[in-house]
């Protein structure tokens, strides 16, 4: 099992962007983007999904909150609840979640058709019995790396995912690394997969692995 390499202070890190960030609004005011989580905000749903601190790179910005479906809601929207926390450094100047997000999400989580599922049931066992390819640990927890397509539009995004289930939801570290035609996403996938596909060399990816690196779980 492959173990990412840890980030320095995470609790210091967050700190940083969330005090940088209070009440700032997005840099493109046309990005159909929320003004950044305060501290307090972010404090909140990172207790919410689990998580007591985590490092955000400072090229991500600042942390906001890309959609918030809860069933405690009256009347219900959905059933169970699905928070995702994106980065106003990796929006990319069109209407969605822009390049990277945290997406915390109940197994039983409906909703139209229009979010990505990124982690079943049936992945918790298998990752449990150690039977999941591509597995990793982080802060003692263990999860797996997943190459996911994602919706189609035009072009269809392909996302690395750094997935941890728990018994009753999972929570997910996505990233787009490129934009591809639907007829070659599974080539796209299968050479990521194999460590061939040139975009795993995307400048992101590195910042994003000392996010995911860095995450202290409750």
């Amino acid at each position: 099992m492959q173990s990412l390499l840890p980030s320095p202070g995470p609790s210091v890190c967050l700190g940083e962007v969330a005090m940088r960030s209070l009440g700032e609004p997005t840099a493109d005011p046309g990005a159909q983007r929320t003004r950044p989580l305060s501290s307090e905000q972010l404090a909140q749903y990172l207790n919410i999904v689990g998580i007591d601190s985590l490092c955000i790179p400072h090229s991500f910005g600042a942390p906001s909150l890309n959609v918030d479906w809860n069933n405690l809601e009256n009347p219900p929207n959905a059933i169970g609840r699905m928070i995702s926390i994106g980065f106003e450094g990796l929006d990319d100047g069109a209407s969605g979640w822009g390049r990277g997000f945290i997406v915390y999400s109940t197994y039983d989580f409906e909703v139209g058709s229009e979010y990505d599922v990124f982690a079943t049931e049936a992945d918790l066992q298998a990752t449990r019995t150690q039977s999941m390819p591509r597995m990793v640990s982080v802060d003692g927890i263990d999860g797996f790396v997943r190459y996911i397509p994602g919706i189609s539009m035009d072009k269809q995004p392909v996302y690395i995912t750094y997935i941890f289930p728990f018994d009753m939801y999972y929570l997910a570290a996505a990233l787009t690394l490129g934009q591809y035609d639907p007829a070659q996403v599974n080539d796209v996938i299968l050479q990521m997969e194999q460590g061939r596909h040139p975009d795993l060399v995307n400048p992101d990816l590195p910042h994003f692995n000392d996010l995911v690196s860095s995450i202290q779980f409750k």
